[in-house]
């Protein structure tokens, strides 16, 4: 048992995970909202909203790939992924309509709102379509290639990587 030096919380926790995370109250606060290094300037609220306005886009995406991973040819449990970060279309959005990012997104005026919609979902198809993968291969390629800065060359090596795998494992049996 431990207890917490800046704020008396106490709790349970082996040896090398105190070296590492120290007091779990604390760490949550030290890597958390700003102090991430997946901060992006608080814009999670007015992406989890923009994620429903980008519908359209996800269907024809699906569409394009008749529901069907694009690496395994299977349709369980997929998904759609993006050649153009999602965040990134976001902050363009943004910055094109000259608005600020706000944490609470009830600051944004509905017709503001309504402007960032339009242009985000005109952005989708500026970039494209996405691509149709299952579930395990969109978290293998983000393992891979990380969650920032993703691009369609990284998809496209990523791609020709696993169906040689895919191919590699069927020659052996």
């Amino acid at each position: 048992m431990c207890r917490c030096k800046i704020d008396n919380h106490i709790w349970g926790i082996t040896w090398s995970n105190l070296q590492k995370y120290g007091c779990p109250v604390c760490y949550v606060k030290r890597e958390s909202g700003e102090n991430s290094y997946l901060w992006k300037g608080g814009i999670t609220p007015l992406s989890h909203r923009l994620r429903g306005k980008i519908q359209q886009w996800r269907v024809d995406s699906f569409i394009k790939y008749n529901s069907k991973c694009d690496i395994t040819k299977n349709n369980k449990e997929c998904q759609i992924h993006h050649f153009h970060n999602f965040s990134d279309i976001l902050i363009e959005t943004l910055e094109t309509l000259f608005l600020p990012i706000y944490q609470d997104i009830s600051k944004y005026k509905e017709t503001e709102l309504k402007s960032i919609e339009e242009l985000c979902l005109k952005l989708h198809y500026k970039y494209g379509l996405g691509v149709c993968l299952c579930k395990e291969e969109h978290k293998l390629f983000h393992i891979a290639y990380g969650i920032k800065n993703n691009t369609k060359e990284q998809y496209i090596e990523f791609k020709k990587s696993r169906l040689q795998l895919n191919n590699n494992l069927l020659t052996l049996k």
